[in-house]
């Protein structure tokens, strides 16, 4: 199988959960933006303010993305801003979109539960900004929205998106 499965959605809205069982279910390599993230802060340091968090946090986009073109499939992990479509794009594809849906009320007490590298700044963070819009999809192939308030049937989710690599068509489910 070939092909890029894109998971994204707001903050604790279950995407690493979700994208690692894919990557799992799958058999692809698992890509994570958080993860190249850390790595670099490991290397240079922690962001001392949200700005240059943020600046960090683009740079592993771009990382991850340019390891990604290395893989012929793969499994990739990431808020997607708008910057990042020429990068995913240069990719070729094919590609499905998978967006972790759930209630804003749920993603914030998740945000507070979760334990997580101090050095994001997540405390730092204001409402407006990690829950003030949802960051639509990048358009760049068929979505499936999955509800992550309740369990996901995984290896349905993975049969979806596989459906979707092969024989790509519109999908909204998968759970």
């Amino acid at each position: 199988m070939t092909g890029y499965v894109l998971v994204g959605g707001w903050p604790a809205s279950g995407k690493t959960t979700i994208a690692r069982a894919l990557a799992s279910g799958l058999r692809l390599p698992y890509l994570a933006k958080d993860e190249v993230k850390e790595a670099l802060m490991d290397s240079l340091g922690a962001p001392a303010t949200v700005e240059q968090s943020r600046r960090l946090g683009a740079a592993a986009v771009h990382a991850v993305l340019r390891v990604a073109k290395g893989c012929p499939a793969a499994v990739v992990d990431s808020t997607w801003y708008p910057y990042a479509l020429p990068l995913v794009q240069a990719l070729g594809g094919p590609f499905v979109e998978v967006r972790c849906k759930v209630d804003v009320a749920v993603a914030r007490e998740r945000y507070r539960r979760r334990v997580r590298d101090g050095r994001h700044l997540d405390d730092l963070r204001t409402e407006e900004e990690l829950w003030g819009s949802d960051v639509p999809p990048l358009g760049v192939g068929p979505l499936v929205e999955v509800d992550t308030a309740r369990t996901v049937d995984t290896a349905a989710l993975a049969a979806t998106v596989r459906r979707a690599l092969t024989r790509p068509i519109v999908t909204r489910g998968g759970s």
